[in-house]
């Protein structure tokens, strides 16, 4: 997995494609992230444990409205502040969506003071060899695009180790996979 270097950070807080009061108060703020990507895997279980059950929505486009109500309650919430709060890592499809007209990242950032982080991995594949990787992302290139004009600091990738790694190494080495 490739990083960005401190120079291409650097650059990019020069051609304002960054926020530098966000950086600012990633480096400096204290609080907790806040998880609120569910995406299209996640979500029949985050809404059934807020009291909503599969029969409650048909199809995709209900499931993901219920969510994003379910989300607007949860950042409109006084206990959701910049004192407890530091950042709020948020699902693709929330992009497109708002909270009291303005994107749910501005709203988050402007009202809140919360620093809005975009989940960019597809899930996880299959796990191999005790590792899970994520998914190819060829939609990424956009997904970029769109995060930095809607003014997102970071971006989330999951990947899981599911057995020690000297474990799942000894493994590939023996199966002649590496």
């Amino acid at each position: 997995m490739e990083y960005l270097k401190r120079s291409q950070i650097q650059t990019l807080v020069k051609e304002n494609k960054l926020n530098t009061e966000q950086l600012n108060r990633m480096k400096t703020g204290k609080g907790f992230i806040a998880a609120l990507d569910q995406s299209g895997g996640s979500t029949p279980k985050a809404l059934k444990l807020y009291g909503i059950e599969e029969s409650a929505y048909s199809g995709e486009d209900q499931m993901f409205d219920l969510v994003h109500q379910m989300r607007t309650r949860i950042i409109k919430s006084p206990s959701l502040n910049k004192e407890r709060i530091l950042g709020a890592i948020l699902f693709d499809m929330t992009m497109e969506r708002t909270i009291d007209g303005k994107g749910t990242a501005e709203f988050l950032w402007e009202n809140k003071g919360i620093v809005p982080f975009l989940k960019v991995d597809n899930g996880l594949a299959a796990e191999n060899n005790g590792v899970q990787l994520m998914k190819p992302i060829p939609e990424l290139d956009d997904r970029l695009d769109r995060a930095t004009l809607i003014k997102f600091l970071v971006l989330k990738c999951v990947q899981l180790l599911k057995m020690q790694i000297e474990l799942a190494l000894k493994k590939s080495w023996n199966n002649n996979l590496i």
